[in-house]
């Protein structure tokens, strides 16, 4: 009960902001927020492309679900996560506890790889943030390299 009273606050914001700035709440925005808010990891915006297109409740173009990435970030519901070569999603499920994430990046193939920091999220909560009101929510930390399989690829080219 406690996820439906989320996603209903998460819907209500949304409906708001669109209002707030002369846009329509459309069916196939509702859609797409429905298909976000089933995400528990970071998604691509063709994976969530693709997700809605398999819901055969409703059908919603590729146009649609682009051009709602940036209204749902602007928002406040989704955070984007850039990298080189890819960009992902995340829905912002509390604002409560920080959230530390270390994402491993393939400089390669561009393939990312993500794990919980908790030495971060320590770290980061034991700075004076003076500027920050209340506190910090989130941190990121990005180590690019080359994962196993561009490794081994490229010393298979080398021999």
């Amino acid at each position: 009960m406690d996820k439906e009273k989320h996603d209903a606050r998460l819907r209500f914001a949304f409906a708001s902001f669109l209002s707030a700035n002369g846009l329509r709440f459309t069916p196939e925005r509702s859609h797409i927020l429905k298909v976000v808010l089933t995400f528990s990891r970071t998604f691509g915006s063709v994976e969530l492309w693709e997700a809605c297109k398999a819901d055969d409740s409703m059908r919603v173009s590729r146009a649609t679900v682009f051009n709602s990435l940036p209204l749902l970030e602007r928002a406040g519901i989704l955070r984007r996560i850039a990298f080189d070569r890819t960009v992902s999603y995340e829905v912002i499920r509390q604002k409560l506890q920080l959230r530390a994430r270390q994402h491993l990046v393939c400089s390669e193939c561009g393939k990312v790889r993500r794990l919980q920091a908790p030495l971060l999220a320590e770290w980061v909560g034991c700075q004076p943030y003076r500027d920050f009101f209340p506190a910090p929510e989130s941190a990121v930390l990005t180590v690019n390299g080359l994962c196993g399989k561009c490794r081994r690829k490229k010393s298979k080219k080398s021999k």
